[in-house]
């Protein structure tokens, strides 16, 4: 056996994970788990989105969420990832940087998400791929008392 296959077996299987598990993960409806609790909003991605996104997710107070809404995906701005994961149409997770903002990004094949707009925060935006965010962006949005 030539000297050179072994090493493109290994990338090739490695390769075949990667992708498999970046699809796999996509598939989900839920790739953030949210909730209020004492501490505040509570943004988590959920199971292997947790790898890709290279996050734990973030805790913010109350007073710093700016605004909650469920929207469009396409409408909303990307910039370059730095870190994380993308895979056009399948998976967009990680910390995206535009203009002087930071987002993190936790949504998969999903064409509506949630959209978390923060201050005083290291992120100014979180984007979640939740089951409903139309109804999890009102209740947000009913603990907030606006």
């Amino acid at each position: 056996m030539p000297s050179w296959v072994l090493p493109v077996l290994v990338v090739a299987a490695i390769s075949t994970l990667v992708f498999g598990g970046l699809i796999l993960t996509a598939q989900g409806e839920d790739q953030a788990k949210v909730r209020v609790d004492a501490e505040g909003l509570v943004l988590e991605p959920a199971g292997w989105m947790r790898m890709w996104a290279l996050s734990n997710g973030v805790t913010v107070p109350l007073a710093n969420v700016v605004s909650v809404a469920a929207v469009d995906r396409s409408t909303l701005p990307l910039g370059i990832r730095a870190p994380g994961a993308y895979l056009p149409g399948v998976i967009c997770a990680g910390t995206y940087r535009r203009r002087g903002s930071k987002g993190l990004w936790m949504v998969g094949k999903a064409k509506q998400v949630l959209d978390v707009e923060l201050r005083d925060e290291s992120y100014t935006r979180v984007v979640l791929q939740v089951a409903d965010p139309v109804a999890t962006a009102a209740a947000i949005t009913s603990a907030l008392g606006r």
